[in-house]
């Protein structure tokens, strides 16, 4: 049978017990679709109302209902196994009054019993049942056929109750979690999380249409619709905090990250205005959404939203969970959910990165009448992005992706046989956020003739790729690079394509060997050999092949001095000339040239590169520095900065002047251990500025022992 058969065999019987009704007695059904969220299990249906004439003049109506629709009925289920939050009201002068019923579930509908009436004077009545929830998907239809001692005809026995679309949008902003603190502020509210410059990211969550964000409002629902947002990739000992209370799009001043293009602030909700979107945080709930309690109640006048508070979670993956406490039927509207997270103070936590998943809660597997199940709640469902809604999918505050080919055309002529070429692609975020990208081949002709590294990132990069005629034939291959942004916003395809020509001529015979031309694979700080940016003056490691003492290096065409050479490594100096911003390095052994290789400069960039104790030993832990003596710190990357320099020895700041030393590039800080520290392994990191005006720039911790003073 088909679907459609099987669906209008669904009946719906009205048994009426009482007074003879005359054969002339005619019914019509009727309902008042609603429109529900798609993600729903438990959405309310239209009323269904029955309108009859024709009848006996006050005649007694006695019996029962049974309603079947097309969806599962999912109503709460009592202790005595009766459904709940379902009324029969007779319309009076006064308006419907609802009669007493009780609501029996059956296989494929609920049976609605022992309810009791009498017909107006004229022999009429309208009969209204109100409160069915049933799981949405598409148009929901309700059936209706009468049945007593003589059929009561209804020539239209189906109507329309609910359809379905989508009720939750949603945008998230990826953050990065890598380095130290900052501390937590001791008062926790809006403007100190935001003056604490802890690492922010928001979701920004939108309606699908006008009244799908819902508060609690029907008898049966033990809450209102929550949103909550699951994050990934959040270090374990990280703390993260969120608002209590958020302000949406239509509130007197909604609460803003300031990442979306508005001004931050907490937001100010004033009910005297009418309805707005207002969340609040549920505290203590489970991992599906459910149950917990909102950590602040509105009152009735204006109020401003500052409050902040940690999240709860236990487990490995923290989420939050926010319920609607109010809305604005009449508006389709947004609101930002802003994070903060806080690393640890004490130890250095590597780079990662944040994601964000959103969905409506409760969540769910739980379908039809549960006992015991929330309501509302959700099936797990993908979100699209809301950019598209609110008409800002190419904003400057989403991850926006550049890439720049180093050497155009990537074109290239090599014989059959020959070696590897090469040619770089500069790939840049210019936008807000970060972009997370990948790059593939696909070709028209030939395979497996590109090489690509790395193929994939985040944010800014320089991806290498060869050409490898060694085994074609002769002829002409194209193929394309296709750089693509892993999570785009639009939730469309965004890519760029660098196209990609190699023309394969002859063999040709062997010629004399040249000099070998070197490679730059990488340029890394000498300390801890981490990428980019370095600082006019600095230090820096070039990696690759090739690499010998008379190769010579240029930074910005300009010399830099060779410092040390050891096998696949030249350790040069940055001039101290060459200006910030994107530049190339170059190595060349007598006319071989490398291809060039780019990095970022900045005008300070400081890198520990070793610590001396007072005597001038290497510091470690056999050779600890007394507290109250003076530690030798020698660092490079700090020519354009300005005085004093500030260093941190475990908890403690101290200022200090730099001193020249015999080795290039290489100054040395010379500051006094506090003598009250205990002995014990901790870090040493020093922050420095290039201006005033401009935020400081601190290098990566580095290890040190102590001794604590002896009494």
């Amino acid at each position: 049978m088909r679907p459609r058969s099987r669906f209008l065999s669904l009946i719906l019987f009205v048994c009426l017990v009482g007074l003879p009704v005359r054969a002339a007695t005619q019914c019509a059904l009727t309902a008042t679709p609603l429109l529900v969220a798609a993600e729903g299990l438990t959405e309310p249906i239209g009323d269904i109302v029955l309108s009859c004439y024709g009848g006996t003049p006050l005649g007694l109506v006695t019996g029962s209902l049974q309603i079947s629709v097309s969806q599962r009925i999912s109503n709460a289920v009592g202790d005595d196994g009766l459904l709940q939050g379902i009324t029969f009201g007779i319309q009076t002068p006064a308006g419907y009054v609802n009669v007493p019923i009780t609501v029996r579930p059956l296989e494929t509908s609920i049976l609605i019993e022992n309810f009791q009436f009498n017909m107006t004077a004229q022999g009429t009545f309208v009969a209204r049942v109100s409160g069915i929830r049933a799981e949405a998907g598409g148009v929901t239809q309700a059936f209706v056929q009468f049945m007593a001692s003589e059929q009561l005809p209804v020539p239209s026995p189906i109507t329309t109750v609910a359809a379905s679309q989508p009720s939750l949008y949603a945008t998230t902003l990826a953050a990065s979690a890598a380095g130290m603190g900052p501390p937590i502020p001791e008062h926790l509210d809006f403007d100190n999380m935001i003056a604490s410059r802890a690492t922010m990211s928001s979701t920004r969550i939108t309606e699908g249409f006008g009244a799908a964000f819902s508060p609690r409002t029907a008898a049966d629902a033990t809450n209102g619709m929550r949103i909550m947002v699951v994050l990934s990739g959040v270090p374990a000992s990280a703390r993260i905090f969120a608002p209590d209370a958020i302000a949406g799009s239509s509130a007197a001043i909604p609460t803003s990250s300031g990442q979306f293009g508005s001004t931050r602030t907490g937001g100010l909700y004033n009910p005297l205005n009418g309805h707005s979107l207002l969340l609040v945080r549920v505290r203590d709930a489970k991992e599906d959404g459910s149950g917990g309690f909102a950590v602040w109640s509105p009152s009735t006048g204006p109020q401003t939203l500052f409050g902040v508070g940690a999240l709860d979670y236990k487990g490995p993956t923290p989420y939050l969970v926010y319920e609607v406490l109010d809305s604005n039927p009449t508006e389709v509207e947004s609101a930002q959910i802003p994070f903060w997270l806080f690393l640890p103070t004490d130890q250095f936590v590597s780079e990662g990165v944040i994601t964000q998943t959103t969905s409506l809660a409760p969540l769910s597997t739980l379908k039809g009448s549960v006992a015991g199940a929330p309501i509302p709640r959700y099936k797990a469902t993908a979100v699209e992005g809301d950019c598209r809604i609110l008409q800002d999918c190419g904003a400057n505050y989403f991850p926006r992706m550049e890439t720049t080919l180093t050497r155009t055309p990537a074109e290239f002529v090599a014989p059959s046989g020959s070696v590897a070429q090469s040619n770089y692609v500069l790939v840049h975020n210019i936008g807000g956020g970060i972009l997370e990208w990948r790059v593939s081949a696909r070709y028209a002709n030939g395979a497996d003739w590109l090489s690509i590294s790395p193929a994939s990132g985040m944010n800014n990069a320089t991806v290498r790729f060869d050409v490898l005629p060694k085994s074609l034939p002769e002829g002409v291959y194209e193929a394309d690079l296709i750089f693509q942004n892993v999570n785009p916003v639009s939730g469309g395809v965004e890519e760029q394509l660098v196209h990609v020509k190699l023309t394969v001529t002859a063999p040709v015979p062997e010629p004399p060997p040249p000099a070998p031309a070197p490679t730059i694979s990488n340029v890394v700080s000498p300390s801890k050999r981490w990428g980019m940016p370095f600082a006019p003056g600095s230090l820096v490691i070039l990696q690759g092949t090739n690499l010998t003492s008379t190769t010579t290096v240029t930074v910005q065409d300009q010399p830099a001095a060779i410092v040390l050479v050891s096998e696949g490594e030249l350790t040069v100096q940055v001039p101290l000339t060459v200006t910030p911003g994107r530049v190339q390095v170059l190595a060349a052994n007598e006319a071989s040239l490398s291809a060039p290789y780019g990095i970022d400069i900045i005008h300070v960039a400081p890198d520990l590169l070793f610590v001396l104790n007072t005597d001038g030993a290497a510091n470690g832990v056999d050779l600890p520095v007394d507290a109250g003596k003076t530690v030798q710190i020698f660092l490079t990357g700090i020519a354009n900065a300005i005085m004093p320099i500030q260093v941190m020895i475990h908890d403690r700041w101290r200022e200090a002047a730099p001193e020249a030393t015999t080795q290039t590039g290489v100054s040395v800080l010379k500051v006094t251990v506090p003598d009250d520290l205990p002995t014990m392994q901790t870090e040493t990191m020093v922050c420095v500025q290039y201006s005033a005006s401009v935020d400081g720039t601190c290098s990566f911790p580095k290890a040190i022992w102590l001794k604590a003073m002896a009494q």
